[in-house]
């Protein structure tokens, strides 16, 4: 089976997602206890597990210096989908959703078949 590729647009808002998530979960949420990636032919959805039971929350972005504030609202502006869910293990699991590519270029992949790829690490 080939590698599933995206666009190089795609491919670092995915990164930038993937980043701040984990970032977030290490800063704010105690640590990172998995990551989770799984693709269709449309898709990229990303999970990060943490141990914390508070939801992320927005926070005014530092303009001035190195404070933050920008990550919650990146993931939120660059993922149509997302959703925070209490993890049957322990904290909470944040999932969002990205398009593999602009919906203008996937009718060309339309008969490629569905081809599904996940990848999930336990962090322990």
């Amino acid at each position: 089976m080939p590698p599933l590729s995206m666009p190089p647009e795609c491919t670092d808002n995915a990164v930038l997602v993937v980043s701040e998530l984990v970032t977030n979960a290490l800063r704010h949420a105690g640590g990172l206890t998995a990551l989770r990636l799984a693709s269709d032919r449309t898709t990229l959805e990303i999970t990060v597990r943490d141990p914390s039971h508070a939801p992320p929350r927005e926070r005014p972005p530092d303009l001035d210096g190195a404070g933050g504030g920008f990550g919650w609202q990146l993931v939120r502006f660059l993922s149509p989908t997302v959703a925070v869910t209490p993890s049957r293990h322990r904290g909470e699991s944040v999932r969002t959703v990205l398009a593999r590519c602009p919906a203008s270029w996937r009718a060309g992949a339309a008969g490629q078949g569905g081809t599904e790829r996940t990848w999930w690490r336990e962090l322990h």
